[in-house]
Parts: structure tokens; C-alpha cells; sequence
């Protein structure tokens, strides 16, 4: 909903000859806005919400610490060797702490245990995750 301010009444009011220019303010859930829809004071940078997909998102944290870092990037390549049900989407390796991430979809947390189980590394644990990604690709 906008709403402009209501010019002045009496002519008298304003001196000024140029015409008086109406600001527009937005109605929002937090009282009133004077910046446009969508934009946000300061920088904006854009934000993907998380999907909804009809399987769950799964986080699998591992740790190595007896392998040295090439070894637990191969040990790491592993983790897409999943099989189904669970969907292997990425895997991120933290150098010199033999430690990785892994992103799958899943019906259940104990699915994708079993799955990387048979694939090889295992997980010291898996959590429920949300992903949220910004507009552009990182490359």
C-alpha cells in the first residue's frame, strides 16, 4: 500500500513556486519505509532462500586425523559414492585440519549413514542442514 503525504492546503503555506514534490512511503509489517520495495538500506546483495524439496538436507561432519591432507581429499571423494536413496550434492575439505563437510538429501539421518558406510568413509556425525546460497556462482 503507499501513501503520499497530503500537499498543503493553503497556497500561503509553501513559498517556494516549484511544485512540491510528494515522497512516497511504503507500508510495511514494521511501520513505514521510505526505500522501494526489495531494497534494503546500506549494500544489497541478493539471498536464495532455502528450496523446499521432498527430501531432507543432510550435513555429514568427518574427521581424519591420522591421514595427511591429500590422503583426506581422497577419503573425501568418496563421501559421492552414495548410493540410493541419499543424493551426494557437495563435499568441502578444510585443509590441514583432516577435516570435511558433505551435503546430501535423504529420507532420514540414518540413511545417510549407511550410505556412507558402504561408500567407504563413514561420518562422525550427521545433522539436519538448511542451504543458503547467494545469487551468483562460486567458482
Amino acid at each position: 500500500m503507499l501513501i503520499a503525504p497530503r500537499e498543503p492546503v493553503n497556497s500561503l503555506a509553501n513559498k517556494d513556486p516549484r511544485p512540491v514534490r510528494a515522497a512516497v512511503v511504503r507500508l510495511t509489517d514494521r511501520g513505514c519505509s521510505p526505500l522501494p520495495p526489495g531494497v534494503a538500506a546500506g549494500h544489497r546483495r541478493d539471498v536464495q532462500l532455502p528450496a523446499l524439496t521432498s527430501a531432507p538436507l543432510w550435513l555429514s561432519e568427518h574427521y581424519w586425523p591420522d591421514l595427511v591432507d591429500g590422503l583426506v581429499l581422497t577419503q573425501a571423494q568418496r563421501t559421492a559414492l552414495v548410493g540410493y536413496p541419499v543424493h551426494w550434492l557437495a563435499t568441502i575439505v578444510v585443509p590441514g585440519q583432516q577435516t570435511a563437510f558433505g551435503l546430501f538429501t535423504g529420507p532420514t539421518s540414518h540413511d545417510v549413514e549407511r550410505a556412507l558406510l558402504a561408500a567407504g568413509p563413514g561420518a562422525d556425525r550427521v545433522s539436519a542442514a538448511l542451504r543458503v546460497t547467494a545469487d551468483h556462482q562460486i567458482q
